[in-house]
């Protein structure tokens, strides 16, 4: 049983505080949902929060990828912002937010589209990894 998947555009996270009862898989098609299920604790666990926070940055991305790329950048430091206030003690959270943060600053891409993704390639990346 994965405790998320990425599938079109939808990150799916195994609600736990429905375990062992139940298998309900959460979707998130916008970052506020990701940043629910963080704060009522639906993802549990220092490597699935730091990777649900990375597809929930991807998540608010595809929302501004129609911004020239000087705005959409600053508008992912600010999501970036507000998902990292769900768990401010949380250091995977926190790690995996400046990774991404590092890797859309880092990006070749000549257009949002192609920084989303860079951005989704690292999200997969740190859920891998952890």
């Amino acid at each position: 049983m994965e405790t998320m998947y990425w599938e079109d555009r939808c990150l799916k996270l195994l609600d736990q505080t429905q375990l062992p009862s139940k298998t309900i898989y959460l979707e998130c098609t916008d970052y506020h949902d990701v940043m629910q299920s963080i704060k009522r604790l639906s993802v549990r666990g220092a490597p699935a929060i730091g990777a649900s926070a990375a597809y929930g940055l991807v998540i608010g991305a595809l929302s501004e990828e129609h911004l020239n790329q000087t705005t959409f950048i600053k508008k992912i430091e600010d999501i970036a912002r507000q998902i990292a206030s769900t768990r401010p003690t949380a250091v995977n959270l926190q790690w995996s937010l400046e990774r991404m943060l590092a890797r859309v600053h880092s990006s070749h891409a000549r257009d949002t589209a192609g920084i989303i993704s860079d951005m989704l390639e690292e999200a997969h990346n740190i859920f891998n990894e952890d």
